[in-house]
């Protein structure tokens, strides 16, 4: 992937954007500049889908909206290179 934005930058397009989404390292880490990225913490998605279906599987039902917290990284494709705030703690 990270390939491919640098061919499209040689050409003179913008590639990848100021902002990436999923903050998979390959990307952010291998665009030039670096990708400033949501993290959208997936591990905590994971472990909280896997509590609700364990729950599920135990008799008790999870309805409605679930939310958990993302995290902005910020890095050189939007004038600086460093996290911020601090991590999300586990739910």
């Amino acid at each position: 992937m990270s390939g491919a934005c640098d061919g499209l930058r040689q050409l003179g397009r913008a590639m990848p954007a100021d902002v990436g989404f999923d903050n998979w390292e390959p990307v952010v880490l291998g665009a030039d500049p670096p990708l400033t990225s949501v993290d959208m913490c997936l591990e905590g998605i994971g472990r909280k889908a896997a509590e609700l279906l364990l729950d599920a599987v135990g008799g008790q039902r999870s309805t409605g909206l679930h939310t958990l917290p993302c995290r902005l990284v910020l890095r050189d494709s939007s004038g600086s290179g460093r996290w911020t705030g601090d991590p999300p703690s586990p739910p």
